[in-house]
C-alpha cells in the first residue's frame, strides 16, 4: 500500500509527520521493520478490514469503560486488541506497556479513544498495564 492508503484518516502533512516520527524513534528496531514490510504488502481491502476491527475492539471497550479493568469482559477485549497488533508487528510485553503508556501520554492517541468515550484512552491503559501484568 502507498502511504495516502495507510494513512488516509490524516492530512498529508500528518502523514509525513507521523511516518517521519515513527522512522526516527523505532527505525532501528526489529517491530519497525517488521510493520513497514507487512503495511507494504497488504491491500487497500485488508486494511479496510483491518480498521473495521480496530474499530469494533475500540467500540467494544468503550461500553467497558468504568468497569474493573481487571473482570474477565475487558480482558478479553484486552485480548483481542493485543492480537490486532499483530496485523502490523509481534508485540511484546515491553512494547505494549509502551504503546499503553503512549495512549494517555500522546494526545493524538488520546484524542483517537476520547471520539469513542471520554475516559477510554486511561481506561485502555490501565487495563493493557493489568494485561501485561498477568500475561
Amino acid at each position: 500500500m502507498e502511504d495516502e492508503e495507510l494513512y488516509d484518516s490524516f492530512t498529508k502533512k500528518e502523514m509525513e509527520e507521523l511516518s517521519s516520527e515513527a522512522k526516527e524513534r523505532w527505525g532501528h528496531t526489529t517491530a519497525y521493520q517488521e510493520s513497514e514490510k507487512k503495511m507494504r504488502s497488504i491491500t487497500k481491502e485488508q486494511m479496510d478490514v483491518i480498521k473495521k476491527e480496530g474499530d469494533e475492539i475500540s467500540r467494544k471497550a468503550a461500553v467497558l469503560v468504568g468497569s474493573d479493568v481487571r473482570k474477565q469482559e475487558v480482558q478479553t477485549v484486552i485480548a483481542l486488541h493485543y492480537k490486532h497488533l499483530s496485523n502490523f508487528y509481534t508485540p511484546s510485553k515491553e512494547m505494549y506497556k509502551g504503546l499503553a503508556e503512549m495512549y494517555i501520554a500522546d494526545t493524538r492517541f488520546t484524542q483517537h479513544f476520547e471520539k469513542y468515550k471520554v475516559g477510554l484512552a486511561q481506561f485502555m491503559h490501565d487495563a493493557m498495564i493489568a494485561f501485561i501484568e498477568n500475561k
